[in-house]
């Protein structure tokens, strides 16, 4: 009876280590599972930072590029322009009261490099008009000269 009882108590505490350590065991699978887990976010949470940060580094230079590409296109609208003025003797007075804007001093700065959507796209209604009115001749000349510039 002794040794029944003495391994009946020590096989209670026995049980009771063993479910002490597989409670242990579960919550550190359980720890591990959700480090593995804030692992997997972080590395997912930093690859769409790294894709958005592509896509907005794209979209700057597909902007860039659109800038580069506008500007190149109004010097060359202004020297047309400027072509057209040496051609016919013009001034910006005279081309401004031509063109009905009223004030030189927009053209003036325009021709310089000043950006000016509205007064570009007149520029280039007047210099579409100012080609339609001449004879074919000219218009061979004019486009020359726009191949030139």
């Amino acid at each position: 009876a002794d040794r029944c009882g003495a391994r009946g108590g020590g096989g209670g505490g026995n049980a009771a280590l063993e479910a002490e350590r597989a409670l242990w065991q579960r919550e550190k699978d359980r720890a591990e599972a959700e480090r593995t887990a804030e692992r997997a976010a972080a590395k997912t949470a930093a690859a769409a930072k790294a894709a958005r940060a592509a896509v907005a580094a794209k979209e700057a230079a597909a902007a860039k590029a659109e800038g580069e590409k506008a500007a190149a296109a109004s010097k060359a609208l202004a020297k047309r322009l400027s072509a057209h003025m040496k051609r016919n003797v013009l001034s910006c007075e005279t081309l401004s009261d031509d063109m009905g804007l009223g004030s030189s001093n927009q053209l003036g700065r325009w021709l310089r490099g000043a950006s000016n959507a509205t007064l570009e796209g007149r520029v280039r209604e007047y210099l579409e008009e100012e080609a339609s009115d001449c004879s074919d001749d000219e218009a061979a000349f004019k486009v020359a000269e726009a191949a030139e510039a």
